[in-house]
């Protein structure tokens, strides 16, 4: 089961338009504080511990509602079930999936970054989702050697990695840079 992050602040993730509801308000709190992907009747085992009389459409709604106004995403692991995970704070990433064990780990990457932009600039295209999914065997299932599980203090960690490689790339691009110009 994911991990419980504090309270988020559901005011200002509000949409323009948004209906105020307290189920729905319960129901956004209880998502955001989760850390990882999680299935509609995840969220809604989650939601009923908290308040039984929550029923499982009024999740199901409320998540669709979340993916239309940004709030979450949703993803696809290719096992037949929908994952969905926070938007708000948490900066785009992409996906390995294994197709064996259906285990997925996320990763940041500047050149993906990249292609996206200068597709979407030569195509004069806004987009407002992103996914990229990389989808083979993990190495557990490839070797039958057993890795560490994934987890969210592992995620944060590999984003950190990530994202301090694209800012020595771009800090290297721009000398790079500069270094040719003053030549």
């Amino acid at each position: 089961m994911p991990m419980a992050l504090p309270d988020p602040d559901i005011e200002s993730l509000r949409p323009a338009g948004g209906k105020r509801s307290s189920k729905r308000d319960r129901i956004l709190s209880i998502f955001l504080r989760q850390k990882g992907h999680l299935s509609a009747d995840d969220l809604c085992d989650l939601v009923r511990r908290e308040d039984a009389g929550i029923g499982r459409a009024t999740v199901y709604r409320t998540l669709q509602w979340m993916v239309g106004a940004g709030i979450a995403r949703k993803v696809d692991f290719g096992d037949g079930r929908s994952r969905f995970e926070p938007a708000h704070h948490h900066p785009r990433h992409f996906h390995m999936v294994c197709s064996m064990c259906h285990r997925s780990s996320e990763f940041l990457s500047s050149d993906v970054e990249s292609l996206i932009d200068e597709i979407t600039v030569a195509r004069n295209f806004e987009a407002s989702q992103t996914m990229v999914q990389i989808v083979g065997r993990c190495e557990e299932c490839r070797t039958g050697k057993t890795s560490a599980p994934i987890d969210g203090a592992t995620t944060e960690m590999v984003f950190a990695r990530d994202a301090l490689r694209i800012a020595i790339a771009t800090e290297r691009s721009g000398l790079d840079f500069y270094t040719r110009a003053a030549g």
